[in-house]
């Protein structure tokens, strides 16, 4: 299962067409495509109404496995991954910590273009991730 950060989500989601997400999600489309609920918040708050929050959120429905919830269960492993990645001189944005205790906790692999803070070897170390490179 893969599990897709912002920036990866609105480029999928995007009329316009980025051959570096679109190639990767060709390479995965046999596996289940999640989000957590903290990405499908910052994905909807981009849309000005109502009905657009609507109907972005049933075009997600139709094109992902799910979106995954925020549970104790991840507050717990965010909580966890901030004090590993704190001794190890790094820190995360809650948000970010969130998304990646998520993913984690579903046993998925997170999918980001995010390398400023995603791509070091403590954080590879304590989860699944895959960058996204231009």
């Amino acid at each position: 299962m893969i599990c897709l950060d912002n920036s990866v989500l609105s480029r999928f989601a995007s009329p316009r067409t980025y051959p570096e997400v679109t190639r990767y999600l060709s390479e995965h489309s046999g596996e289940p495509w999640t989000v957590p609920a903290t990405v499908a918040y910052e994905y909807y708050a981009y849309f000005d109404s109502q009905a657009e929050i609507r109907s972005q959120k049933r075009a997600l429905e139709s094109r992902l496995e799910g979106i995954l919830p925020v549970t104790d269960d991840v507050a717990a492993e965010a909580a966890q991954m901030e004090v590993t990645l704190e001794k190890q001189d790094i820190s995360l944005a809650t948000a970010d910590l969130l998304h990646a205790a998520t993913a984690r906790e579903a046993g998925a692999t997170f999918v980001t273009r995010d390398a400023d803070d995603f791509d070091s070897d403590p954080i590879r170390q304590l989860f699944s991730v895959d960058m996204i490179r231009p």
